[in-house]
């Protein structure tokens, strides 16, 4: 109590020196004014809530290509093997059942045996086809003419499209070996290489020889070349360094349970 009555007191001598001052109204309201205490209001603080929006993830689409698996081709030529004769109609035969084998092709949609009885290379037209189902490796063929060369081949058409093709085949069924066209290669110095071909019979003898003579005397002994012992299969024979210009007469001859079997004769000039 004694505090407030002290402060009132204070309070009246100042507004008494207030009034008595010369332009004591303007000072009394300057003065009013700087005891007017000031409030400084804090500047609010403004939360300013950003939302964060969440960008969407790029899902990448994977295109499968599919696995293109290739068409297989054949995975080799045919081989053939040496027909088998069973010859039919007493002696000599008047006609052979020939059986056909061989291996091969793999890979493929259809099998092909050609037979001719023309020595040109199968010319369209000149031979019989047999079409046969893919994994057939034999063939048996009734009545063919004995004593005729034939010559025969396997083809495969392959799943992809290719050709596969054996070597050329040549026999006699139940008949002696028949000679074939010959072909030569000039090689200089007035000689020649010369491939005989014939067709074997297709019930082997032993072994085979090839005769060569500048001769024409039905081969008489000591007056020919004789190349051998050959394989009883054997179809064809190269033989270099033949006198190129002259004529020469040549036979296979065979040995066999009967004894020798001479083909005919035949006779060519190496023209060089």
């Amino acid at each position: 109590m004694p505090r407030i009555i002290g402060l009132l007191l204070a309070f009246s001598a100042v507004m008494a020196v207030i009034a008595f001052r010369p332009g004591g109204e303007g000072a009394a309201v300057a003065l009013l004014q700087t005891e007017t205490p000031t409030s400084t209001t804090e500047p609010s603080s403004t939360s300013t809530s950003t939302a964060t929006t969440a960008s969407p993830t790029a899902t990448a689409t994977v295109t499968r290509t599919p696995t293109v698996t290739p068409t297989p081709g054949p995975v080799a030529n045919p081989v053939i093997n040496f027909p088998t004769s069973a010859c039919q109609g007493g002696f000599p035969p008047s006609s052979a059942n020939v059986t056909f084998t061989w291996t091969g092709p793999t890979n493929v949609s259809q099998i092909y045996l050609d037979l001719s009885a023309i020595d040109n290379n199968f010319v369209d037209g000149t031979y019989t086809t047999f079409v046969l189902s893919p994994g057939t490796t034999s063939l048996t063929r009734s009545g063919l003419q004995a004593a005729v060369a034939y010559l025969w081949r396997v083809t495969g058409l392959g799943l992809n499209g290719d050709w596969v093709t054996s070597d050329v085949g040549q026999f006699t069924p139940c008949g002696t070996q028949r000679l074939l066209d010959l072909t030569y290669t000039c090689t200089g110095g007035g000689r020649a290489t010369v491939t005989f071909r014939w067709a074997p019979a297709s019930s082997p003898a032993f072994f085979q020889f090839l005769d060569l003579t500048l001769f024409n005397n039905n081969f008489v002994p000591g007056t020919f070349l004789g190349l051998g012992p050959m394989a009883p299969t054997q179809q064809a024979q190269v033989w270099p360094g033949i006198i190129a210009n002259a004529i020469h007469y040549f036979r296979v001859n065979t040995f066999s349970f009967f004894g020798w079997t001479p083909s005919g004769t035949g006779s060519f000039v190496a023209q060089c």
